[in-house]
């Protein structure tokens, strides 16, 4: 691991954070305490300590992010919204005139007085009415206010009055008094006693005390006023749920008419398995940090390089680099900036493993190719010939063939294990055509004759 020159002293005791700013402020790094032979560390991603290559020069640092760790390196800043089922609103109540619901406990000499909900004569907000309302996933909601009591709906006398909407302390599990059935409006809610077939509202009397009343939804297509209560310091968001996130090769959005919501589906084994992994070269002004009382930070600038490209820039997915990376063609693993670590090249240079050799399959002719004795077999479908081009039909005659021409090994690998060979059976096997149809279905098939009726140049 090289040592970066931070500006801090040493000799103290501590050492203050030290951050990467991702330039386009799209990404930000993972942090990871990275720790230096004299004991001091400093917070920085994974992606660094694990880096392939490290270079210094024209005041810049530069390394080359390891394939293996690309899941350790950065994190989107920019998540779709992903809407939850609403769980909990903390909120003052008032009433259609704007005057506060407050929560109030009767004047009595009477002790272990309950308190209930009352209608207040002003429109001044206090912290002590407010009321929490914990949404269910059984359509039920409870409220409680701000000791913790619970708004139970049952009947209790004190003092020659009778109430049957008060606070009292939670009974474990919840019984049916404690939990309502409900309403809920964009910045309001309506209350029903439990399992009555929302027919006992919480309704204001007379007296502005709010209590359970009876109620037909049948005789009025509107709520009364008296029964909405009001929340002071919730509305709900004004969403628009058009999906406009593109897929990805690892997520998935989706959007339907019948949903509220953006889908995200990711499929875990996909991404996990880095497929669409690859090389980052990452610049650091190494003498310029960005300084404050507290911490340091670099901007940090990655570039992204062309793992999926021949050497010849061509695109292929071809016989695999990596077994889980189908269509990876570059292994980057080297910086070359020059030995002058004050001035350096003018350019960059990488340095990169590659496996690939471009061949061009001339029209309408025999192609003449060699595949490498030492190579490993690779099946047909796996080849990526299919995906480079490789021209289908309905026949052998008017498709793409591959026929094999029958070397002895020995003559250029002579007194070595020989290689193993495409397996033929001698005078039967012509060869594999690429068979296809309207539909684009496409599937590369044995072609075979009766050497008993034909020679192999008949057929």
């Amino acid at each position: 691991m090289a040592s970066f020159n931070i500006y801090n002293n040493l000799s103290k005791t501590y050492w203050k954070p030290v951050d990467f700013n991702v330039l386009g402020d799209q990404f930000k790094s993972k942090k990871t305490p990275v720790y230096f032979d004299n004991g001091v560390y400093f917070y920085l991603h994974d992606i660094l300590k694990n880096a392939l290559d490290f270079s210094f020069n024209r005041k810049t640092g530069t390394f080359l992010s390891n394939f293996a760790y690309n899941s350790y390196f950065l994190e989107n800043k920019n998540y779709p919204e992903i809407h939850k089922d609403l769980e909990k609103i903390e909120t003052p109540l008032k009433s259609d005139g704007d005057y506060m619901i407050t929560v109030t406990t009767p004047n009595t000499a009477i002790r272990n007085v309950f308190p209930v909900l009352v209608l207040s004569e002003n429109n001044v907000i206090n912290s002590d009415n407010t009321l929490t309302f914990l949404f269910q996933k059984n359509n039920k909601v409870i409220v409680k206010n701000k000791n913790g009591y619970v708004l139970t709906a049952d009947d209790y006398s004190n003092d020659g009055l009778v109430y049957n909407l008060y606070f009292k302390q939670q009974e474990f599990p919840y019984v049916q008094s404690q939990v309502f059935d409900y309403f809920l409006g964009d910045n309001n809610i309506v209350l029903f006693k439990s399992d009555t077939n929302y027919t006992n509202v919480v309704a204001q009397d007379t007296n502005g005390k709010f209590v359970l009343s009876s109620v037909n939804f049948s005789f009025f297509d509107f709520f009364p006023k008296n029964c909405i209560l009001y929340f002071v310091s919730y509305e709900k968001s004004n969403i628009d749920y058009v999906n406009t996130i593109p897929d990805s090769f690892i997520a998935k959005y989706t959007t339907t008419p019948i949903t509220s919501q953006n889908k995200l589906d990711i499929d875990y084994n996909f991404s996990n398995n880095n497929l669409y992994s690859q090389n980052y070269l990452g610049l650091i002004p190494v003498e310029n940090p960005q300084k404050s009382e507290n911490d340091c930070s670099y901007l940090l600038q990655i570039h992204g390089l062309k793992n999926y490209q021949t050497p010849e820039y061509k695109y292929s997915t071809a016989n695999p680099l990596t077994q889980n990376s189908p269509s990876i063609r570059r292994f980057y693993n080297k910086i070359y900036t020059g030995t002058n670590q004050s001035k350096g090249y003018e350019k960059i240079y990488l340095g990169y493993q590659a496996e690939t050799k471009e061949f061009l399959f001339k029209v309408n002719q025999d192609n003449l190719f060699y595949f490498p004795a030492t190579s490993n077999s690779v099946v047909l479908s796996s080849s990526g010939l299919i995906e480079d081009g490789a021209t289908s039909g309905e026949i052998p005659f008017n498709s793409d063939r591959i026929s094999v021409y029958r070397k002895n090994y020995q003559e250029n690998l002579p007194n070595f294990l020989q290689p193993k060979s495409i397996t033929k059976y001698d005078r039967t096997w012509l060869c594999s055509w690429l068979s296809g149809n309207d539909s684009g279905d496409k599937i590369w098939l044995d072609r075979y004759y009766n050497a008993a009726y034909y020679t192999l140049n008949e057929a």
